[in-house]
């Protein structure tokens, strides 16, 4: 593995962890539902910051170790389209990251993917469980429940991308990086 993979295996994992600590909170703070949030965002910032494969695994993931810690939901209803969705969004935003150089379309357009896909894929969970799932759900569980994830999402990771840009931490973290220091 070079140096670069090193470094972008790091910190793939310092977000991975960092978002499985903050799943693990207790119920009342984030609910399944609320796992959109912090598993987007670090989803989305590691496809842009290290690559989208990366940001694919932890997508992928931190729902499922927090699902195996906490123990709490149904993996296929609850889990498993959070999974994907996000999953789908770290892979999305690192590639519109690397061809764009533009951070506000690729979390934009990684959010937009997100949301799309987590539809798709619990209407065919609960299609194939026979459970119900109306339209009205969709949008309580994607626009009314996580809104400021959202924000966090959509506005948050381009600023950190622009502060990384600014300071030369992107470069660092893509050209010059010495594990030697």
């Amino acid at each position: 593995m070079t140096k670069e993979g090193t470094l972008h295996f790091i910190l793939t994992l310092m977000l991975l962890m960092l978002t499985v600590v903050l799943l693990l909170l207790p119920e009342g703070i984030l609910s399944y539902v609320k796992l959109f949030c912090p598993v987007l965002f670090f989803a989305i910032l590691t496809g842009m910051l290290a690559n989208p494969v990366y940001g694919f695994f932890t997508g992928l993931l931190a729902p499922v170790i927090v699902w195996a810690l906490r123990g709490d939901a149904e993996f296929l209803p609850d889990v498993l389209p959070v999974m994907i969705s996000c999953a789908a969004a770290g892979v999305m935003a690192g590639i519109c990251y690397r061809l764009f150089l533009f951070s506000f379309g690729a979390s934009f357009s990684a959010v937009i993917l997100c949301f799309i896909t987590f539809g798709i894929v619990k209407a065919a969970v609960c299609l194939i469980l026979r459970m119900s799932y109306k339209f009205s759900d969709y949008l309580n569980d994607v626009v009314v429940s996580i809104w400021p994830g959202l924000l966090l999402c959509i506005f948050l990771v381009p600023i950190l991308c622009a502060l990384l840009r600014k300071t030369g931490g992107l470069h660092a973290l893509h050209r010059n990086w010495d594990l030697n220091r």
